[in-house]
């Protein structure tokens, strides 16, 4: 069995130990999409979806638990500033806008999964939207992306060391997320990882970035919801 006499807590050991565990929740989550699909086919995408976060964040939390009674120093929650939140904040909407401009410029079109969204909000599934998109999925991406993901030796006493591990979790962030196509979206989700590991380590903790990635997607569901009133 492993223990922290075995393993230090700053060593490169545990980080791999930690970051694969990471990685195979991401796997686990896309692995049970599949499963359900195949198996729950008349369900909606949503209702799919949500079921998915839900089970990869009880493994998540399950995970966590399991490493930090082994071999300890895993994450917790931080401390949260408001002048943090809102800095992270406006860096997310100077993110939003650069997006919206670089897809502008690229000539892309909408996004898939945002008309599938939008879809749903005009039909009156706007409390499956919410859960799925403003609850489970920052919990769930938070605690795997910058909770397991988010690390490397000497990390918290190295900028260098920081910056790489900021660096290695948003690409990782970016590229995972499938339901996308458009490459400017890859590249905003990109930015949107630096800022969130940036909050994951100005704040010692998971519920900035947390906090941060709620408030990012509700903006994301408040235009949705304004477009359904107007059309």
């Amino acid at each position: 069995m492993l223990s922290t006499a075995n393993v230090q807590r700053d060593s490169i050991s545990f980080h791999v130990i930690v970051v694969l565990t990471g990685l195979s929740l991401l796997w686990f989550f896309n692995l049970i999409s599949h499963f359900l699909v195949g198996m729950f086919s008349d369900w909606s995408i949503r209702m799919l979806q949500i079921t998915s976060q839900s089970l990869t964040l009880m493994a998540a939390v399950g995970a966590w638990l399991a490493l930090e009674r082994t071999l300890g120093g895993m994450p917790r929650l931080g401390t949260f500033k408001s002048n943090h939140f809102l800095v992270g904040v406006l860096a997310l909407v100077v993110i939003d806008y650069l997006g919206v401009a670089l897809k502008s410029t690229l000539g892309e079109g909408a996004e898939t999964s945002m008309a599938r969204d939008q879809v749903f909000v005009s039909t009156g599934m706007l409390l499956p939207v919410f859960i799925g998109s403003v609850i489970l999925a920052p919990l769930m991406e938070e605690l795997i992306f910058r909770g397991f993901l988010l690390r490397a030796p000497n990390m918290e006493r190295s900028t260098r060391a920081a910056m790489l591990a900021i660096f290695a979790s948003a690409g990782i962030f970016s590229v995972t997320h499938f339901n996308y196509e458009n490459t400017s979206s890859f590249v905003a989700i990109f930015f949107v990882g630096v800022v969130l590991g940036l909050a994951r380590i100005a704040s010692g903790g998971l519920l900035l970035p947390v906090a941060l990635h709620m408030a990012a997607n509700a903006k994301v569901l408040i235009s949705l919801i304004k477009t359904a009133w107007l059309s």
